[in-house]
């Protein structure tokens, strides 16, 4: 096996063990376990497991980035592509396994490197919903505004009617919270949008 797979079994043998175990509980033994190779091969790679941890957060960011490109692709530049962006998003957090596991030691044990991981993870997701709210201005499908204040609002909103609501109410569906969306915040990020429709 040349450099460039042995990496990779490496990566995949420790998310397996992430996942199971939870970062810190992990060892450098239990990675060269599923990886089927010795901890001396390991070095051969990687210093430490938190290098393999890191590695494995940057694959987490590079598929945020798949997610607005997929979206944009299907939907074009508009209000639906930047919904379907967030609810693939926020469904891969809440359904990904080791993305679950490593949120609940975070909350349990406050592990640093896994707080640091999560954090990039959280930044990189609102930056890439950042750019794509200014793609959408750019065009013309939303109306020129606070960048940083419009993706904050619009990711409180849907964290609100993603989880929150299903609280105490019967959870909506992704359609109903588009429409939801369109309905109360739409008519305010895309006024001028809306007002060239009806000149039409």
């Amino acid at each position: 096996m040349d450099r460039s797979g042995r990496r990779e079994q490496i990566i995949r043998a420790a998310r397996e063990a992430f996942q199971n175990f939870g970062y810190k509980a992990t060892t450098l033994d239990h990675i060269a376990k599923y990886a089927n190779m010795g901890k001396g091969t390991f070095y051969l790679s990687f210093k430490t497991k938190e290098e393999v941890f890191t590695c494995i957060v940057d694959d987490e960011l590079k598929q945020f980035a798949r997610f607005a490109e997929e979206a944009i692709n299907k939907y074009g530049l508009n209000i639906e592509s930047l919904h379907h962006y967030i609810c693939n998003l926020s469904g891969y957090q809440q359904q990904h396994p080791l993305f679950c596991k490593l949120k609940q030691e975070a909350e349990a044990f406050q592990t640093h490197e896994v707080k640091e991981g999560l954090t990039r993870i959280e930044n990189t997701a609102f930056d890439q919903l950042k750019e794509l709210i200014i793609k959408l201005m750019e065009t013309g499908a939303m109306e020129p505004s606070d960048v940083e204040f419009t993706a904050f609002l619009i990711t409180e909103l849907y964290t609100a009617l993603l989880f929150k609501w299903g609280e105490k109410h019967d959870p909506l569906s992704n359609e109903e919270i588009l429409e939801r969306f369109q309905q109360y915040l739409q008519p305010g990020l895309c006024h001028s949008n809306r007002n060239k429709k009806k000149e039409i």
